[in-house]
């Protein structure tokens, strides 16, 4: 059976031009202060917690909600029930917590 570091590559990052976490953590400076999370770590994080996390930016050249989520993990199904993170992009590279939605 994989490891865990090992499942999360296979489902994280494979398709990046990392070859495993270390050399993604390695290259990408995520092993410091103050770097900021990827769509990379939003991805893993939908993996580590089994939950949905949907994304709003309001950008230049994209306005809308981004839906990062896993329909499984370790083979087990996701509660699509359970309530989901919804985080906003604010600038070109951080994020916060949305508070509230309002739906008309």
């Amino acid at each position: 059976m994989p490891n865990f570091e090992e499942e999360l590559f296979n489902d994280t990052l494979c398709a990046t031009r990392y070859s495993s976490i270390y050399d993604y953590i390695s290259k990408s400076k995520m092993y410091r202060n103050c770097v900021w999370a990827t769509d990379t770590e939003i991805i893993t994080l939908t993996a580590i917690l089994g939950t949905t996390i949907y994304l709003y930016s309001l950008t230049p050249t994209f306005v809308g909600w981004a839906r990062y989520g896993t329909q499984t993990l370790y083979g087990i199904p996701c509660d699509t029930n359970t309530p989901a993170l919804h985080l906003k992009h604010v600038g070109t590279n951080h994020f916060q917590a949305v508070k509230s939605i309002n739906i008309p």
